[in-house]
């Protein structure tokens, strides 16, 4: 116990994780605990909806959000084949596979204040040219809240028009953020594009290595990337958001599966 918080008793989100999922690997334990710390210390726990750590190797352990105030309304439910692994959770061609983390986004958000941050730890190449890696979107409606992450672009469409700059690996920590008006876009640490855009948002729930579209996956938007640690938060400033990213590469470094 040397060196961990006061708040560190039963019933804290580590704890409930970890008794949740069985997991007793003392890598993955130390490493969400010194993450927890951080993001606590930081004051960026409280501006956190969703904390998927993404551990384990296992359809059971990879679906628990670490936010344990949300009970298990968004642990996840895996469809398809997904590729499970101490590294995270894989798609591939013919799987179709993908997890639905029943996060409504027009139920859980407010419009000009929402944030998406995620890991890719394999460069593996597309077998779709329209592959979504996260998000929703509503097609009639016009309502998107999606990010795109593959080995030449790194795109997303919050509400508006697509922004999308080239990218020359998949690898690597992605954030979106709206704030107001305004879509920052952050990629390891460095902000990357910042814009202005609007509209609603789209009343779907948000899909992991696919996108919903309206009623359910859409067809040709399977992703063949590892995800790792995802999160979904509130519309976090630049600042705020690069330190997001610090924390959680030295979560992935601490867990020994850091590939970017």
């Amino acid at each position: 116990m040397s060196g961990r918080r006061l708040y560190y008793t039963v019933g804290n989100d580590v704890n409930v994780f970890l008794s949740k999922t069985g997991i007793t690997d003392t890598v993955i334990i130390n490493a969400l605990h010194n993450c927890f710390d951080s993001l606590v210390d930081s004051g960026l726990w409280s501006k956190i909806k969703v904390f998927y750590p993404l551990v384990g190797g296992t359809a059971y352990t990879t679906k628990f959000d670490l936010v344990r105030r949300n009970k298990s309304a968004f642990d996840i439910i895996w469809h398809g084949s997904p590729i499970f692994s101490y590294n995270g959770v894989m798609g591939g061609a013919g799987l179709n596979a993908y997890g639905d983390t029943s996060f409504n986004i027009l139920n859980n958000t407010t419009v000009g204040d929402e944030g998406y941050t995620l890991c890719i730890g394999t460069n593996d190449a597309s077998f779709s040219s329209d592959e979504i890696i996260f998000g929703g979107f509503n097609g009639l409606a016009k309502t998107y809240s999606l990010l795109v992450a593959t080995s030449t672009s790194f795109g997303t469409r919050l509400n508006s028009a697509i922004n999308s700059i080239s990218n020359s690996t998949k690898l690597g920590i992605y954030s979106i953020n709206r704030n107001s008006s305004n879509l920052s876009m952050l990629k390891n640490t460095t902000v990357v594009k910042n814009v202005t855009t609007s509209g609603d948002l789209p009343n779907v729930r948000i899909y992991l290595l696919n996108v919903m579209n309206s009623l359910g996956p859409y067809s040709v938007g399977y992703s063949a990337g590892r995800l790792q640690t995802t999160v979904i938060h509130f519309g976090l400033t630049d600042a705020e958001s690069i330190n997001l990213q610090n924390i959680i590469n030295t979560f992935e470094n601490d867990l020994g599966r850091k590939t970017w």
